[in-house]
């Protein structure tokens, strides 16, 4: 990833699920930023939260949304969602990477 260091931004714009923290507290956006503050972290937390049941797809509920708390020596803590965050690196960052690895090679 050091690699693309300067060029385009990734966003964690694809969630599996829609959902809201129910405490405050910032949801990362940024596959940079995400991995930054899993990286640097001085405090990491790895959590579960109710998915609504207006949008629970299995009866009963008992659907839990993961997610990720991480906070380091500059940055407050956010919430980093993994589902987004693997979906920026592999369809977003992973193809870039494969581009410029094959422009290096030649």
């Amino acid at each position: 990833m050091e690699v693309l260091t300067g060029q385009k931004r990734f966003r964690l714009d694809a969630p599996r699920w829609q959902w809201a923290p129910t405490v405050d507290g910032e949801i990362v956006c940024d596959l940079w930023d995400g991995l930054n503050r899993i990286i640097h972290a001085q405090t990491v937390e790895i959590g579960f939260t109710a998915l609504p049941s207006n949008v629970a797809v299995i009866d009963g509920g008992a659907v839990v949304v993961p997610y990720i708390r991480a906070a380091t020596d500059r940055k407050q803590s956010a919430f980093i969602d993994p589902f987004a965050l693997a979906h920026a690196f592999l369809y977003q960052a992973l193809p870039v990477l494969e581009r410029t690895q094959r422009e290096h090679i030649q």
